[in-house]
């Protein structure tokens, strides 16, 4: 954790293997104590949880941003094609 002006306020101990910071955050600060109640707190999108689980000012967290979707193909070339453009075979 640090301050606006980037001191350093907070620095957690190291956790082994692949873990989640929400989870090291549980740990580390449990949901049950009124850690963040006077301060404002700035985070990324590792934390969604944490206005469910944690009393406190307003959380800053950014907007998640849509999935990506596979673009509508152009219509004129999704229509079938019409018989008499077709060549007969005979």
């Amino acid at each position: 954790m640090s301050s606006a002006d980037k001191l350093i306020t907070f620095l957690g101990r190291t956790f082994a293997g692949h873990v989640h910071d929400y989870t090291r955050l549980k740990v580390e600060f449990p949901p049950e104590q009124p850690w963040f109640q006077d301060v404002s707190v700035l985070l990324d999108l590792g934390y969604l949880g944490i206005c469910k689980d944690y009393q406190g000012d307003p959380f800053k967290l950014p907007h998640k941003k849509p999935r990506k979707r596979k673009t509508k193909p152009n219509p004129q070339f999704s229509q079938p094609w019409a018989k008499a453009s077709q060549p007969s075979s005979g």
